[in-house]
């Protein structure tokens, strides 16, 4: 006891700390003593792991995705500067690497007689002639990976 304390001072400072320490104890105590069934862990377990699968399938799905896109944008890109380079330089140039710098891949050009309707006629004057361009990217093996066909008036001496 303290010197100003009284015994009914000293009793309540005792019981409160008493009373701090047992709320530790039973707080300790009720961590440690938590007692779950073995089918309340067998199913936690299973909804954690129905989680955790569709989470990587989704991203996996999202990955799958994003692999075509880019696959789709890169042979219609292809397309378009082959497309651009045969409408400017002639059906029957080779492409430059400058303008085509993709080594795996190879573009072509054919001439043919465009779709029309019975009694149009495909000449214009004596030099000018409508045909038809299809354009084919092809990988190493020869296979098409893509293709545009259109239109566009050429002179004879550009025909043949």
């Amino acid at each position: 006891m303290m010197k100003n304390e009284t015994p009914l001072q000293n009793n309540h400072i005792t019981y409160l700390i008493q009373m701090k320490m047992n709320n530790k104890y039973r707080k300790k105590k009720k961590l440690f003593n938590l007692k779950f069934t073995l089918m309340e862990v067998v199913v936690s377990i299973a909804i954690l792991a129905i989680g955790v699968i569709t989470s990587l399938q989704i991203t996996a799905s999202g990955t799958n995705r994003m692999g075509k896109a880019v696959t789709r944008w890169k042979v219609q890109h292809m397309l378009s500067q082959a497309a651009e380079y045969y409408l400017i330089a002639g059906p029957k140039e080779q492409i430059p690497d400058l303008f085509f710098p993709y080594e795996e891949y190879r573009a072509s050009c054919e001439i043919g007689i465009p779709d029309l309707q019975e009694g149009i006629e495909t000449t214009y004057g004596e030099n000018w002639n409508l045909v038809k361009l299809t354009i084919r990217i092809t990988d190493n093996e020869g296979n098409v990976v893509g293709k545009i066909e259109m239109d566009k008036i050429l002179r004879t001496e550009d025909i043949k």
